[in-house]
């Protein structure tokens, strides 16, 4: 593939993660361009809308500064796999049968009690 092709700079590191890039004059450009790779990466790999994929993005994505060098800072945004799994549509009706039971005693059937 010829380097003009190349959308975004993206790496799967097979043992443990995918890599996304950004590379900018300040902090704040890299980390924007690096995370909204990784948001359309995650749209693509499991299905979220962007929404979605950017609300798992902040509680799964490691961020981390590659390089601050002649003006340029490079920052690459890191997530493990299984860190996300893909979505899936459940029937609203059908969801209580995918929830464990709760654990602990039964209450008994017409107890007011919590």
């Amino acid at each position: 593939m010829l380097a003009d092709e190349l959308a975004v700079a993206r790496d799967d590191l097979p043992a443990h993660e995918w890599i996304t890039f950004g590379f900018a004059q300040s902090v704040d450009e890299a980390v924007y361009d690096a995370l909204s790779d990784m948001t359309a990466l995650v749209q693509d790999l499991f299905g979220f809308e962007r929404k979605e994929a950017l609300n798992l993005c902040s509680q799964t994505v490691d961020l981390r500064v590659t390089q601050i060098v002649n003006g340029v800072v490079g920052v690459h945004a890191a997530l493990a796999h299984g860190a996300i799994r893909p979505k899936v549509e459940v029937d609203p009706a059908a969801w209580w049968s995918l929830v464990p039971a709760a654990r602990g005693p039964a209450r008994p059937s017409g107890s007011s009690e919590p």
